[in-house]
């Protein structure tokens, strides 16, 4: 870089200026002055260059609301040890890169430190910012506060929150042993003798121990003063506490599978819930064989209650809670953790609030099967680990082909599969897609999506569509000789039909793999010759180059059907379900 003229001789200037100052002592003061009134003046410059940067030229308030995006979920797991579930769970931050923000600009620092709700998530396990903690209790005033607390000393800081501040509590999750019979005012406990009347969220799990190694003076927490509570978790309690939640609006009971401090019922459980009639969710998770007695109780109604979650427990116990949780107007449930042997009794059929189904999707990953099946406002999903090589319960593939029994799927209009739902290709699943198919008498529009094994996985199922079955519609008389049964008529196929004789249209969706044209040209003229013909394709795929027939081919599929689209989808079709599946997802509720 070359220097001017100008530039030149003003240096030159102040050179000769710094050399007739030195040895002049009088005027060291009046240069200290000047160069403070210099930095402040280069720090103002500097300032208003920043500002004019395009992200600074927002308001205050509006990029205070931007960097509340910068902060990420604390880690399920940390220190060896995976976090419990707590609701809502994105409510708890890490603070790290919030303090890492402050540092970018003396703006962006002004802003952060102006905005109380960025420092009000406040984590004992965020351990590389558990020194900050008194700092984001007094940043954060006077915003209301939401407390995760997992070790085993609360801390003086968090002590005198509780004690001075307890109306700036939202949200607490307790969820190390100690912390909830930490000794406070004598001989009281934390969870007896605190106030908080502003919570709306609580969580108290208990990690290890023997709980009744510790007394407890009380079942009712926090001096019955929680007048605001709409969301409750409890884990690993072994009571339920006696106090009255006007407001409770989600209720979660999870129990660690072997955990063997539990002393309540099934009849505690439902005298605790009986009050509760503006509940909206319930997850009830891992309920040991024992709470399987004593099942006599009539069922409870929730006129509100949108959503029912049960699973890690016996098929009895999962289909007794679906039949006495109930809301006559509608509920959807979801059933999950079931695996091999589970299969006693499991008659989900007359428990599951769906009636009238109108799609069905069946997919397995990770040999997981997930089946599901929705109207226009409820639904069913139920989830099973299969044992699809070296199994050795012998009722394992009954258990997926009678799934299909449970509930009167000749209402169902669409079917959605993909390439996971490959199950008949397994030992002992022969016969899994035709029992399916066979309770699926009214479908019309079947969706296959694949990115891997769309000819293997689709052809089998195609396969399954050309095959005509027995109805059962006219059987003749086991007396028959088979002389008679030689003199009818073999083009005489009374009593026998195709699979879905109502589909009409088959929508594709092909990521990255061509799928013989062929294939689908036969499946056709089948269903033609059968009487039950395809009226429209629709093959979607995700790129240009992604396309899965040539020029030739699509002319060819042209001429086999009445209507035939070809275009580009970014994503596979998602099937449609009703709003409430797919909003506040969590741990024990995954999207649909």
């Amino acid at each position: 870089m070359e220097l001017g003229y100008d530039t030149m001789t003003a240096l030159q200037h102040a050179e000769a200026l710094v050399s007739k100052l030195q040895n002049n002592s009088e005027l060291h003061s009046e240069l200290k002055t000047l160069e403070d009134i210099l930095l402040s003046a280069i720090s103002s410059v500097r300032c208003l260059i920043n500002s004019l940067k395009p992200i600074n030229q927002v308001p205050p308030e509006v990029l205070g609301v931007i960097l509340s995006l910068v902060p990420s979920n604390l880690p399920r797991d940390y220190a060896g040890q995976k976090a419990p579930f707590y609701w809502p769970s994105t409510s708890i931050q890490s603070r790290q890169d919030i303090v890492r923000s402050t540092h970018v600009c003396h703006h962006w620092r002004k802003t952060l430190l102006a905005t109380p709700m960025l420092w009000a998530s406040i984590s004992s396990g965020d351990y590389q910012s558990a020194t900050m903690i008194p700092a984001f209790i007094e940043r954060s005033r006077p915003a209301h506060l939401q407390l995760f607390v997992d070790t085993d000393d609360i801390g003086r800081t968090l002590q005198r929150v509780f004690d001075e501040q307890p109306s700036r509590i939202r949200e607490l999750h307790l969820s190390s042993y100690n912390n909830m019979y930490l000794p406070v005012h004598s001989h009281y406990t934390l969870i007896e003798t605190c106030r908080l009347p502003q919570l709306e969220c609580l969580t108290l799990a208990l990690k290890y121990g023997n709980p009744f190694s510790l007394p407890v003076r009380t079942r009712m927490l926090f001096n019955n003063e929680l007048p605001r509570l709409r969301t409750l978790t409890l884990a690993n309690l072994p009571w339920f506490p006696s106090n009255r939640f006007d407001h409770l609006t989600h209720l979660s009971i999870i129990n660690d599978p072997g955990y063997k401090y539990l002393r309540w019922e099934i009849t505690d459980l439902f005298s605790f819930l009986r009050p509760y009639h503006r509940l909206e969710e319930i997850v009830l998770s891992s309920f040991a064989s024992k709470h399987r007695h004593k099942l006599y109780w009539r069922p409870l109604k929730f006129r509100r209650l949108r959503r029912l979650a049960v699973g890690n427990m016996s098929a009895i116990l999962l289909a007794w809670f679906i039949t006495h949780i109930l809301n006559p107007t509608g509920l959807t449930v979801r059933v999950f953790g079931m695996s091999c042997g589970v299969s006693d009794d499991f008659t989900l059929g007359g428990a599951a609030s769906i009636r009238v189904p109108r799609r069905v999707h069946l997919t397995m990953q990770r040999a997981l099967l997930v089946f599901t099946a929705v109207d226009a406002s409820t639904g069913i999903r139920v989830e099973r680990k299969m044992c699809l090589k070296g199994c050795r319960e012998e009722d394992c593939p009954d258990w997926a082909e009678n799934l299909w029994t449970l509930w009167n799927l000749r209402s169902v209009e669409e079917l959605w599969l993909n390439e996971h739902a490959g199950l008949m290709r397994y030992k002992g699943y022969e016969a899994f897609g035709s029992k399916l198919l066979g309770e699926l008498a009214s479908v019309t529009t079947l969706v296959l999506s694949a990115s891997k094994a769309a000819p293997v996985v689709f052809g089998d199922w195609l396969a399954c569509l050309t095959t005509p079955h027995d109805d059962g519609s006219e059987r003749e008389d086991d007396s028959k000789t088979e002389d008679d049964s030689e003199t009818e008529d073999d083009d005489d196929e009374s009593g026998v039909e195709a699979y879905c004789p109502g589909l009409a249209t088959l929508h594709l969706w092909l990521d990255g793999h061509s799928m013989p044209c062929f294939v689908l040209a036969d499946f056709f003229a089948t269903r033609e010759r059968m009487g039950c013909p395809i009226r429209r394709l629709l093959v979607e795929f995700p790129t240009p180059d992604a396309a899965p027939f040539s020029d030739g081919d699509r002319i060819h599929l042209e001429e086999c059907i009445t209507s035939f689209e070809f275009r580009v989808a970014c994503n596979p079709p998602k099937m449609e379900v009703p709003a409430h599946c797919n909003v506040q997802t969590h741990d024990f509720w995954p999207a649909w």
